[in-house]
């Protein structure tokens, strides 16, 4: 469960900072290859927040577009920080890089997605539940 309250992150350099607040989502584990590679991690932790409950205080995310414009990212542009995930399928919610909150500790994540993808060595031994796919 995710606590309550309003939450504030940003990029490891400092030019974007960012505020999300209740109600908060799921947390999951994604092992895509997009979120590997976006990460250059073996995966990504990700909070999903009401998009009017994302708000940024500081500095500018650059955005990144793909595949037909439906999907997209934004990530510090100086420092290269992931800090959002959003699709177009989605359109009230954004997920929220759980590595970018200040504290991110509270936020235990509830379920894995693209285990397909997942890499043998970075097996996260746990009960989450855990789907193929997304």
């Amino acid at each position: 469960m995710t606590p309550a309250g309003t939450h504030e992150g940003g990029c490891f350099c400092g030019a974007v900072r960012y505020e999300i607040g209740d109600p908060f989502g799921n947390v999951a584990i994604c092992h895509c290859l997009d979120c590997r590679r976006i990460g250059g991690a073996p995966f990504l932790a990700f909070v999903v927040v009401r998009k009017e409950r994302y708000r940024i205080l500081r500095g500018e995310p650059k955005v990144i577009q793909y595949e037909s414009d439906t999907k997209s990212r934004s990530f510090c542009g100086d420092c290269g920080t992931p800090l959002t995930y959003d699709n177009v399928k989605w359109k009230e919610t954004v997920d929220v890089t759980v590595g970018s909150l200040d504290e991110p500790e509270p936020f235990k994540p509830t379920y894995h997605v693209w285990t397909k993808r997942e890499l043998p060595w970075a097996h996260v031994p746990d009960d989450l539940p855990r789907f193929d796919e997304g």
